[in-house]
């Protein structure tokens, strides 16, 4: 199931079918929440492969699955998580696209799991998207704190500092950004 994620992110649909069909003849042997995750996944396919038709019967049934599952194991922040992810209202997320409402489902995401880097970065992107940039800035820290190899996470930190007007800072964490990447390719 993690790899069709990965294939939604990359738009590589026939890819994502394909690991999600393998999960599903998998599910049998998964936990529960595993199960609830494989379910979840397929009916996020469901949505990608009709979000075309502009039907939103799909959407809401995933996100009603996200929801069915959080009420059962509410203390679960990936689910929290997915929760947020959802209310971008796009089949392939990318923790870009929250607003107002996402705040608190990626607070409670942390409120459960306070080191989770995941729920640090979709939280200071839907802050910056607000135009709350000291709180943006306080989740990338906290980002860069948990992932400091993700260039990533000190790229969304020079975006805040740069907004905030502190431009040196801004420029070394691009700099240590580009130095990371580079690093990798090599």
């Amino acid at each position: 199931v993690g790899l069709t994620d990965v294939y939604i992110q990359l738009q590589d649909d026939s890819a994502a079918k394909a690991a999600c069909e393998h999960a599903k003849s998998l599910a049998d042997q998964a936990s529960e929440g595993e199960q609830t995750r494989v379910a979840i996944t397929a009916a996020q396919l469901d949505f990608l492969e009709d979000s075309s038709a502009g039907s939103m019967q799909h959407y809401f049934a995933w996100r009603k699955m996200i929801s069915d599952a959080l009420a059962a194991t509410p203390t679960n922040p990936w689910l929290w998580i997915l929760r947020g992810l959802a209310d971008e209202g796009t089949p392939a997320p990318m923790g870009q696209g929250g607003g107002i409402d996402t705040v608190a489902f990626y607070e409670t995401a942390l409120a459960y799991s306070p080191d989770n880097s995941a729920a640090h970065h979709f939280l200071a992107h839907t802050f910056e998207n607000l135009g709350r940039t000291q709180d943006a800035l306080a989740q990338a820290e906290a980002y860069v704190r948990l992932a400091p190899e993700i260039p990533h996470a000190h790229h969304m930190r020079g975006h805040e500092l740069r907004r905030l007007g502190r431009t040196e800072e801004a420029i070394a964490e691009f700099r240590k950004a580009g130095e990371l990447e580079e690093a990798y390719y090599k």
